[in-house]
């Protein structure tokens, strides 16, 4: 309260006061009841300011509450308002950079996250909250719903009542399914909110979802499951031409054996057909040499035929051995015509070679 209209009302009573005890009977009392008057006026006037005041206040502080951040306090001749206006706005300022730079962090958080509280409503959510639950509506419209009814669409414990009972923080893994159908995987977070003097008044609430890390590692889990059961698949179609390679190695093997006897054989026939070649030849010259024998033979007969043609009748007495040489002759021509066979066959047997060579 300003000092200077406090000292003008009180001069102003006692020059009343010591007029009316100076000056005496009905001047007095006028003078006694204008200063009754000026101080009822005084403290009248004094009282509706000090209401407008708080007044004022009031609406500033309901306006800090609501982060409206503006001051309704006017300067007034009695009390010291603007002193305590100028006293408000740095901390008004204050606490307009703290609220706006939190405001800032908090909005720039992709992390879903609500504030309840203490029977368990939402006070404050984020729109990523509203994205994870598949909610309609901005994020204001479910300020004061049940945080079960937002979240799950019916009434059961959440994490955030628990932390609220137990004043403890809380956590677990869990699956939900959103407001469109779609399952979601999970982890919920909430620790208790109490105030400078330790009173409970609500808690907070953050989710990470981590669906995709779980799908993910189910594709990778059937994955490795296909690539294994292929791995078992190759590995029996590895044994399976291990095990052919193997009968057709031991086919080869036997094979090899049997061309290394066919070879062997067709060595000892070709040395039998070499040496046979060479018994033929051998066969060929003492055939020739038997042609010749016989051919002399034969012109040695036609020239004794011919001797004893000229002789036989000089040789009467010979007539007989004559007749013996004739058989004789007769038995060296059946034997020329045996050997003639023996060259034809010789003859064929050479053709054979030949062939076979």
């Amino acid at each position: 309260m300003k000092s200077f209209p406090v000292v003008c009302c009180v001069i102003v009573n006692a020059l009343f006061l010591a007029a009316a005890g100076f000056l005496g009977g009905p001047t007095a009392l006028a003078l006694l009841a204008a200063s009754f008057a000026l101080t009822t006026i005084f403290v009248f006037w004094t009282q509706s300011a000090v209401n407008v005041a708080c007044s004022q206040m009031q609406d500033t502080f309901a306006a800090m509450t609501s982060n409206a951040f503006t001051c309704n306090i006017t300067g007034h001749p009695l009390l010291e308002t603007a002193a305590l206006r100028e006293a408000l706005t740095p901390h008004e300022a204050a606490l307009k950079a703290r609220l706006s730079r939190d405001e800032a962090m908090i909005g720039n958080i992709i992390t879903p996250m609500a504030i309840v509280d203490e029977q368990g409503k939402l006070k404050w959510l984020n729109e990523y909250m509203v994205k994870l639950t598949e909610n309609d509506g901005a994020p204001e419209k479910h300020v004061g719903t049940s945080f079960s009814r937002f979240f799950y669409g019916d009434s059961r414990e959440t994490i955030a009542e628990q932390a609220l009972r137990t004043r403890q923080k809380q956590s677990s893994k869990t699956e939900f399914d959103t407001r469109k159908g779609h399952h979601k995987y999970i982890s919920i977070f909430s620790a208790p909110i109490v105030d400078f003097d330790g009173k409970l008044i609500g808690a907070f609430v953050s989710v990470a979802d981590f669906t995709g890390v779980v799908l993910k590692e189910r594709t990778i889990t059937e994955q490795n499951s296909r690539i294994a059961s292929g791995v078992k698949e190759a590995t029996a179609v590895a044994e399976s031409l291990a095990e052919a390679a193997e009968q057709m190695s031991a086919q080869i093997a036997h094979s090899t054996e049997g061309m290394e006897e066919q070879r062997a054989r067709t060595s000892e026939v070709a040395a039998a057909i070499e040496e046979m070649n060479s018994t033929i030849l051998e066969v060929a010259r003492n055939a020739g040499d038997a042609a010749a024998t016989a051919g002399q033979a034969n012109s040695m007969a036609a020239t004794g035929a011919g001797l004893v043609d000229k002789v036989i009748e000089v040789m009467e007495s010979v007539s007989e051995k004559a007749d013996g040489l004739k058989s004789e002759m007769r038995g060296l021509g059946e034997q020329a015509q045996g050997i003639g066979q023996i060259m034809q066959v010789i003859s064929d047997i050479a053709d054979q070679t030949n062939l076979l060579a």
